[in-house]
């Protein structure tokens, strides 16, 4: 079908502005974390109005997590992605990493990034993309996600 298909692409954070150095006393640990990812046009027409709701954060163990709520949150809006293109988006924070480092470590909480993607095809017909991303274990070091299941859905 010809059609818009707007989904999150390349998604990372950045693990040395958390890790840092490591010293003769242990490792140094900020408290924030800048998240980066982006938005893809898969589809061969363009995705009008293009809406993001998301949020980043600490959670429980990934079995633990309940249904996405994204009721707090407010949307960004994009404008229009061309077929074939993406745009990246550096808005989001991780906090809380220096308490909860060893639990993330050893896969006791999770690291979330998920949200919501609203846009329109050419006949004004909604669409939409949800999509949880997790990091946990050593995952985290390396500042990179993997797609919980059940994710990335799309209407």
């Amino acid at each position: 079908m010809l059609r818009p298909y707007v989904y999150l692409v390349d998604e990372a954070f950045y693990p040395r502005a958390v890790f840092g150095q490591i010293e003769h006393v242990g490792m140094s640990v900020a408290d924030f974390a800048p998240v980066r990812f982006s938005l893809k046009n898969f589809g061969q027409t363009p995705a009008k109005n293009v809406r993001l709701t998301a949020r980043a954060y600490i959670g429980p163990h990934r079995e633990d997590l309940g249904p996405l709520d994204l009721s707090a949150e407010h949307a960004i809006y994009r404008g229009d992605i061309p077929p074939g293109h993406a745009f990246e988006i550096d808005a989001y924070t991780i906090g809380g990493l220096a308490n909860d480092f060893k639990a993330i470590g050893n896969q006791e909480k999770t690291v979330v990034l998920e949200g919501l993607i609203e846009y329109e095809d050419g006949n004004r017909s909604e669409h939409q993309t949800e999509f949880r991303r997790l990091s946990c274990g050593d995952d985290v070091q390396r500042g990179k996600f993997f797609v919980a299941p059940d994710y990335n859905r799309a209407t």
